[in-house]
Order: structure tokens, then sequence, then C-alpha cells
């Protein structure tokens, strides 16, 4: 396995954070200093709906980053796909509903883009440099190793890396693809009740 392989898992983890978090944790506060949501309210539908509705929409746009990605990685750099291919879209699906849906999150709570720049970085540096996306989680001391139990892009580089590297089975990344459904769920349903219209 050559180095770019392993590393390259850790990038597509980083890419989905940084297409959830970083596009609507900004995009959505300024929404809100347009009035396009205050708008939006009149309209027969429920935040949840909304929260939802637009969740779906970013997934699809972070999946075809996330495929443009892995083309580039094969052609320029001959990365070498050794886990099933089924497998790696089901975790990518859920990795990416997942992200879009911290951003929905931050974005949906915060009034405006000062508050929610520093909760985006409060939130998306632990994950890159606690969740083993470019720093294998073994090299950190003993006690570190169980806090990124508790960062929720840790399954996804995980389960990424098992697929993709060493060629797991869907039995062996069921703990992670329950972690990140687990996540899902608390997520989206912090996002809908935190959502704030304007």
């Amino acid at each position: 396995m050559k180095s770019f392989d392993y590393m390259f898992t850790g990038l597509l983890g980083f890419s989905l954070m940084s297409m959830g978090i970083f596009g609507l944790a900004n995009q959505m506060p300024a929404e809100k200093q347009r009035g396009s949501y205050r708008r939006l309210r009149a309209a027969p539908f429920t935040s949840g709906q909304l929260i939802i509705s637009m969740a779906i929409h970013y997934t699809i746009i972070s999946l075809l980053s996330l495929t443009m990605m892995i083309v580039v990685g094969m052609l320029l750099f001959q990365f070498n796909m050794r886990g099933d291919w089924g497998i790696f879209v089901l975790m990518a699906v859920l990795a990416a509903f997942m992200m879009v849906g911290l951003g929905l999150l931050i974005g949906g709570w915060a009034k405006n883009e000062n508050q929610s720049a520093p909760l985006s970085n409060l939130i998306s540096f632990p994950m890159m440099f606690l969740s083993g996306a470019f720093f294998p989680i073994y090299l950190f001391p003993e006690w570190l190793r169980g806090a990124t139990n508790f960062i929720p892009m840790t399954p996804i580089t995980e389960g990424f890396r098992l697929v993709m590297t060493e060629h797991a089975g869907l039995v062996d990344v069921l703990p992670q693809i329950g972690t990140i459904a687990v996540w899902i769920v608390v997520i989206y349903i912090a996002a809908i009740k935190l959502f704030r219209w304007e």
C-alpha cells in the first residue's frame, strides 16, 4: 500500500467535512441577513422540511465533489481501491448526510457570520486533528485515543480506511455505520429544534 492510499481516505473525510460545515455554516447566516428565510417562513412547510430538503440537496453536491476527488486520485495518483465499492458508497452517502447536518445545525442556529465562523472552527478543528484524517490514532497518547471516539468524523475516516485500504466487508464496518447513523439522528434533531428563521 502506498502512503497516498492511506492519506487519501483521510482527505476524502476532510473534503466532506469542509463541504458540509464551512459551506452551509457561512451561507445560511448570509441568507438570514438578506431576509430569505423570513420570507420562506410564510410558505406552508415546517423548519424540519426545510432542513431535510436542504440536506438532500447539499448531500448530492458533496457526493459529486467526492466522486471528482476519487476520479482524480485514481487517474493521477494511481489510487488502488481494495474494498467493495457498494459498501464505500453506502458509507459515503451516510457520511455526507451527517456532515451536511453539522453545517445545517451551525448555520440554522447562528444569526450571523460572527456567530457561525467561530462555532464552525470550534467544531471542525478537533475533527481535523483528532479523527485520524491526517494523523494515525494509534500515535496519540492513550488518554487522547479515548477522546477520539466522541469525534463525529472518526467513524468516517476509520470506515473509509477499512473499506478502501484493508478490504473490510460490511460486517467489519457495521460499528462505524451504526455510529454515523446515531450521529445523524442526534444532529438532525438538534438542527431542526435550534433552527432560526431570522
